[in-house]
């Protein structure tokens, strides 16, 4: 029976992997990857983002639910992005202000003191990005590359986080389409661009509650990625 939304609920508990290429890895993965693997396509079925299942759907709304699960991917990758940038900021101020000489800094001990619970809450939370970028760079210059790249990062996040059709914005009505560098965000090119040119290998936990070893190469990884997908301006 062909679906005929893109929000159709998943009907039963997947058994097998309905993505061809995930069939054959099912006796590498354990358990636990199996169950989050079927959970993760029933999420998927859920929200419509089943590429892999466009047979399922509506022959004639099929282009029109590409370009939804398309959008919807990329607007989660940028947003995504921004976030992580976000986070590293705060790491990067928090351990400004509470660093103390000669002994370990660790998130898990600071988020019982409440100095740090308001801290957090009501001034790293009340503060937007480039506010952080700001007081990161007065702690130490942050190279103007990077600082570019974070600005247009954010202009992209703010378009397709606050507007259903962000190309309609005054910055990209020229363009007719929503512009990062020379690539129209919504575009394989500009995806391309944004992962530094290959897949990424790991994802990493919660930078503020991670260990000080994983921030610190967290930091090394933010930065070779800002500068690998941005270069030197022009």
């Amino acid at each position: 029976m062909a679906r005929t939304g893109i929000h159709l609920m998943a009907a039963e508990k997947i058994k097998e992997p309905s993505n061809p290429r995930a069939r054959g890895s099912q006796a590498k993965l354990t358990p636990k990857q199996r169950r989050l693997t079927a959970e993760f396509e029933e999420i998927a079925a859920s929200i419509g983002m089943d590429y892999w299942n466009i047979l399922d759907y509506d022959e004639d709304g099929r282009t029109v639910i590409l370009e939804s699960m398309k959008q919807q991917l990329i607007r989660s990758e940028i947003i995504m992005k921004y976030t992580l940038i976000d986070e590293f900021f705060t790491v990067i101020i928090c351990h400004f202000y509470f660093k103390i000489p000669k002994q370990e800094f660790t998130f898990a001990r600071l988020w019982r003191t409440k100095k740090f619970q308001i801290f957090a809450h009501y001034l790293m939370d009340e503060t937007y990005i480039l506010k952080k970028m700001a007081i990161v760079d007065a702690i130490k210059e942050i190279p103007s590359p990077i600082k570019n790249a974070i600005a247009r990062i954010n202009d992209v996040r703010n378009a397709v986080a606050h507007s259903f059709f962000p190309e309609n914005r005054r910055r990209y009505k020229g363009y007719k389409k929503v512009m990062y560098r020379d690539a129209n965000v919504f575009s394989a090119e500009a995806a391309r661009c944004c992962a530094g040119g290959g897949k990424r290998k790991t994802r990493r936990r919660n930078a503020c509650r991670a260990p000080e070893r994983t921030r610190t190469a967290g930091n090394r990884a933010f930065s070779a990625e800002i500068m690998a997908t941005e270069g030197q301006d022009s």
